[in-house]
């Protein structure tokens, strides 16, 4: 998502200096909200203080009894706006997926065409990532695939299986299907300059002071859209991770796309913001002198 939008802006089609009364006027307002005052660097970054809505109950309900409910970007970015901000826009930092919500409506103004189709044509196909993919609302996974699990509300000893899953209450967010090797081959195509000029990449991977994007470690900050991991050793690493219900992802690369690793854990029953901390350090610290190393990208599903 934030590929494209930087995109859009290497076009002179949008600037990250543009807010979203200008691009997409009469979405954020009321509630204590100044459209006027947040701009597309500011939902790029998670400064914009817009509310989260996956704090709204009612998404939750929705998803649970009527499973095959199809949520559109509208809906999630109204049921964020239902709370007032959190901060004043470009105060704070705090991480909020309507954000991206309204990101992927940015995308549909300009360009006239959805962020789906916009991903895949700037990025899923040009790339070949073969295994990647945007569901809608098939709950099922294509082929042989991991499977996520979650542990049971009154028995948190026992897991449910959570693979199959209408992902898009999470439109924009998180509505993707991928293996780890498609993962390192985005990951290193983007940090080796190959998808954004580099005054735009070199924005993306400067962190936003005071950004915490896994709560409780101070090993990563928040760019636009980018998440950027320094170990112990001092190595940068810079990409994402993401959750669902059973499910944490995490890619990441040194600049150049030189080093890539990506990896999945399929169960939010370990801790896994320290489990990231210790695969990040293993993978860029052990064995290397600092900067060092490097590494091809493994493509195997």
């Amino acid at each position: 998502m934030a590929t494209v939008v930087l995109q859009l802006v290497a076009e002179r089609r949008l600037r990250l200096g543009d807010t979203v009364d200008q691009v997409i006027p009469g979405v954020v307002e009321g509630n204590g909200y100044q459209g006027d005052k947040i701009t597309m660097r500011m939902l790029l970054n998670h400064t914009s203080g817009i509310a989260d809505y996956t704090n709204n109950p009612r998404i939750e309900e929705i998803a649970v009894t009527d499973p095959r409910h199809d949520f559109t970007l509208r809906e999630l970015a109204e049921a964020g706006l239902e709370y007032p901000p959190d901060f004043p826009p470009g105060t704070s930092w705090r991480y909020s997926d309507t954000n991206y919500v309204l990101l992927g409506m940015v995308i549909q103004r300009v360009t006239g065409r959805t962020y789906v189709h916009e991903i895949n044509k700037r990025l899923i196909r040009p790339l070949r990532l073969r295994g990647t993919y945007f569901p809608g609302t098939n709950p099922r996974i294509r082929g042989p695939h991991l499977h996520g699990y979650t542990p049971v509300a009154d028995d948190p000893a026992e897991l449910k299986d959570t693979t199959d899953v209408n992902t898009t209450f999470a439109r924009a967010t998180g509505d993707l299907i991928s293996t780890v090797g498609d993962l390192d081959r985005f990951d290193a195509a983007l940090l080796g300059g190959r998808l954004l000029p580099g005054r735009l990449l070199r924005a993306m991977l400067r962190p936003v002071p005071g950004s915490q994007p896994y709560p409780g470690s101070d090993m990563f900050r928040y760019g636009l859209g980018a998440v950027i991991a320094t170990p112990p050793c001092g190595v940068k690493a810079y990409g994402n991770g993401g959750t669902l219900d059973g499910w944490e992802t995490w890619t990441g690369s040194t600049k150049g796309g030189r080093h890539s690793m990506s990896f999945v854990f399929t169960t939010d029953a370990v801790n896994q913001v320290r489990l990231t901390e210790q695969a990040v350090t293993a993978e860029y610290c052990t064995g290397s002198k600092k900067g060092s190393r490097t590494k091809n990208a493994d493509h195997r599903p």
